[in-house]
């Protein structure tokens, strides 16, 4: 999909799509595979898939690989890069917070 890069490697989905609910909308999952997302955050009805949110992989009934999603910018797990991301990184760089893992590379 356009604005998604798999790293295979680090099990690693990087992507500019914002506030998907549906890992299938962000990755081509083949028919012979099935994908479960856990979402990073729910917001009333809607479970997001941002930041820090897993993605198991089956190949039938077979346990494949687990992947960790990464939205560009996303800092805090909420499918967005909005004002409140900004000020994440801003507390980050002033040395008043710091991000991990996946977090921090969305930054």
């Amino acid at each position: 999909m356009d604005g998604t890069v798999i790293d295979y490697e680090n099990e690693v989905i990087f992507t500019r799509i914002e506030g998907l609910s549906n890992i299938e909308d962000m990755v081509h999952v083949p028919l012979t595979s099935i994908a479960i997302a856990e979402a990073s955050m729910i917001n009333g009805y809607h479970e997001y898939l941002g930041t820090g949110s897993l993605v198991m992989v089956f190949d039938g009934d077979e346990f494949s690989s687990e992947y960790t999603i990464i939205v560009d910018g996303d800092t805090n797990g909420d499918s967005v890069c909005d004002a409140l991301d900004a000020a994440q990184v801003a507390l980050v760089s002033s040395g008043r917070d710091t991000l991990d893992g996946a977090y921090a590379m969305a930054a």
